[in-house]
């Protein structure tokens, strides 16, 4: 684990439906002080960041920061992967093939 750390980081990750930036500032401080600003459609992140920051870190000022732009005519398209739900390997299968339009859960 990184007791201290004084640093500066960028990330910048593009593609067919975002853009989205990264950047981590830390600076050495007596305790762990934790500052996240997220796009409010990201809020529910904040959690999992803070506890990743945590995990690698004792101490500093550590201030993170996502800036997220989604594309407007970016289209997804979801497609499901049967054999994937249907691995025999899988302790409960998720779902039992009925018809091939029909997906029930099984319990």
């Amino acid at each position: 684990m990184i007791h201290s750390m004084t640093a500066f980081a960028r990330r910048a990750e593009q593609n067919q439906w975002c853009d989205a930036v990264w950047e981590l500032r830390s600076v050495n401080h007596r305790y762990l002080e934790i500052n996240i600003r997220l796009p409010d459609s990201l809020r529910e992140l904040e959690t999992a960041v803070r506890e990743k920051i945590r995990h690698k870190l004792e101490r500093g000022k550590v201030e993170c920061f996502l800036k997220y732009h989604s594309h407007p005519d970016a289209t997804q398209k979801i497609s499901i992967n049967k054999d994937l739900l249907l691995l025999s390997s899988y302790p409960f299968p998720l779902v039992t093939p009925k018809k091939n339009c029909r997906l029930r859960p099984r319990y």
